[in-house]
C-alpha cells in the first residue's frame, strides 16, 4: 500500500479541497503497489503507524504461541505448517514464524526501528488522546528486548525473547535505547 501526499497545485484553493483532490498522479506509483487515499494530509503516516502495531502485534502473538507450543513437546516447523492457511495465517506468521523456527535473527528489519516507530504511534496516540492497551506493551516488550541486546537483531528475536522470559530469564531493568 503506497500513500501519496502532495502539495495543492494551486494554493488558493483549501487545504482540505486540495486533499480530497484524487489526481494525485496515483499511477506513476502504480508499479510500486497499490495506491489508496488515506485522507486528509497526515493520515498516511498514521497509517503507517497503525501498521506498526498490527505488525508488532503479531510477533508477538506468535512469538507467545510458539513458545506455548514448544513447551509442550510441539516440533514448531510443524506448528507453523499447521496454523498457515488457516484463520492465524499472515505474513508476519509465514515469513518471520519460519525466521522464528530457523533462529535467523540476522536483521532484516530491526528490533530497534519497530520500537522508534511503536513510540512514535505511542506519542502519536498520547498526542491525540487515543488511549490504547497493546501499543504500550509493544513498546516495553521491544525496549526490554533492546536492553537484553536483541535490538540490532531482526524482529523475529522476539521469540527468543518471549523464551528467556517463560523461563524466568529477564534482561536487566535498565533504562531502554
Amino acid at each position: 500500500c503506497v500513500g501519496v501526499q502532495r502539495v495543492a497545485r494551486h494554493p488558493q484553493r483549501s487545504e482540505r479541497n486540495a486533499c480530497e483532490s484524487r489526481d494525485t498522479g496515483a499511477e506513476l506509483f502504480t508499479p510500486l503497489g497499490r495506491v489508496t487515499h488515506m485522507g486528509p494530509i497526515g493520515t498516511g503516516q498514521l497509517t503507517k503507524l497503525a501498521n506498526q502495531i498490527i505488525v508488532g502485534g503479531t510477533l508477538l502473538a506468535v512469538a507467545e504461541a510458539f513458545t506455548f507450543a514448544r513447551a509442550g513437546g510441539a516440533e514448531l516447523a510443524a506448528v507453523r505448517t499447521a496454523l498457515s492457511g488457516g484463520f492465524t495465517d499472515s505474513t508476519v506468521l509465514r515469513q518471520h514464524g519460519e525466521r522464528m523456527v530457523n533462529q535467523d535473527y540476522v536483521p532484516g528489519s530491526p528490533s530497534l526501528q519497530q520500537l522508534e516507530n511503536l513510540r512514535t504511534a505511542h506519542a502519536q496516540a498520547r498526542a491525540m488522546s487515543v488511549d490504547l492497551e497493546l501499543l504500550p506493551l509493544l513498546e516495553r516488550t521491544f525496549a526490554a528486548m533492546s536492553v537484553s541486546g536483541r535490538g540490532g537483531q531482526d524482529v523475529a528475536a522476539i521469540f527468543e525473547h518471549v523464551a528467556d522470559r517463560s523461563r524466568g530469564t529477564r534482561p536487566n531493568q535498565e533504562e531502554a535505547p
